[in-house]
């Protein structure tokens, strides 16, 4: 019996390859396949080798034509804040605090950016060897916010998901 089922699939695949049609087809599912495979790889190559141009004049240009005077001076304050946390930081050695400093401020603080000593008092939450559990309830305590700890993490999750290592590729 596997004989003749043998027989009956050399018969169906010599009848498949002799018709135009059909070989036609088979090549443009192969060819589909491969444009499905090759083109992320191709895609990610890019990006490493940097060959992909973003025109960063032209998308600031695009963003400032767009938005208010307003809009440009919260957007200039909060880039100033953020710049004068970080540069504290640096200088009482936490720069490895940057990442959580720029959620927690980001996404919980930004209002309070005109308060007196607002920078002086959100980098003074931070401490060396700190928990970021310890960070939030620091931070709740100073600013009589209500960030929830969980959320935090999955936010820090998500943002150091989202960061791509580079170690061990050159």
């Amino acid at each position: 019996m596997s004989a003749t089922i043998g027989a009956a699939l050399k018969k169906i695949a010599v009848a498949l390859l002799t018709d135009k049609k059909i070989m036609k087809t088979i090549g443009g599912i192969i060819i589909g396949i491969i444009i499905i495979v090759v083109m992320p790889i191709v895609a990610v190559v890019s990006v490493f080798n940097g060959s992909m141009d973003i025109d960063t004049d032209k998308l600031s240009q695009s963003i400032q034509e767009n938005i208010s005077a307003e809009q440009m001076e919260n957007l200039q304050l909060i880039n100033d804040t953020m710049t004068e946390v970080e540069n504290q930081l640096k200088n009482k050695k936490l720069s490895d605090y940057n990442t959580q400093a720029e959620v927690i401020y980001l996404f919980s603080l930004s209002d309070k950016s005109e308060d007196e000593d607002f920078v002086k008092n959100f980098v003074s939450c931070f401490k060396k060897n700190q928990s970021d559990e310890d960070l939030i309830k620091t931070v709740n305590q100073k600013f009589g916010t209500e960030i929830k700890y969980d959320e935090f993490q999955k936010m820090m999750q998500s943002i150091k998901g989202a960061e791509i290592s580079t170690a061990g590729l050159i």
